[in-house]
């Protein structure tokens, strides 16, 4: 299903991968759900590798992608308000925080923070200038400002 919808264009799913890219650690994704140029990036990382970095090198390439190679205005990182480990991810990539709105899920209501970059503030991010390697669907490499 997730390597269908990447093929349409219409979901963007990756694995997070330990250094030596044996073992699944963590899952992220460029998600269209939120309208035209714009994306979300969600992400998850087994309970036996948090606080090592992952989610942040990850989200931080996912990033780079969206707004150098997808050239998209916005990105949005929506997380639990008591999710601490996961509202430092957007806090250390320079996104800002803009407001917890409520929300009906499985018949139940759940607080959701959400958290936005746009090109404008990304434009002065640090993030915009760390190494990335990214290839195309065949393995050619893709040249990052």
């Amino acid at each position: 299903m997730f390597r269908g919808q990447f093929d349409l264009g219409l979901d963007y799913a990756f694995g997070i991968f330990d250094r030596k890219e044996k073992e699944l650690i963590g899952s992220t994704g460029l998600h269209t759900r939120i309208g035209k140029n714009a994306r979300e990036i969600g992400y998850w990382i087994g309970v036996d590798h948090i606080g090592k970095g992952y989610a942040t090198e990850a989200v931080g390439a996912l990033v780079r992608v969206a707004f150098d190679i997808e050239r998209l205005f916005r990105i949005e990182i929506r997380c639990a308000p008591d999710n601490i480990r996961s509202q430092h991810v957007p806090e250390k990539l320079g996104f800002r925080m803009e407001g917890i709105i409520k929300r009906s899920l499985n018949d139940s209501i759940v607080d959701t923070m959400i958290w936005a970059l746009e090109k404008k503030d990304y434009e002065q991010c640090p993030i915009r200038h760390k190494p990335l390697k990214a290839f195309d669907m065949v393995g050619r490499p893709i040249l990052l400002p």
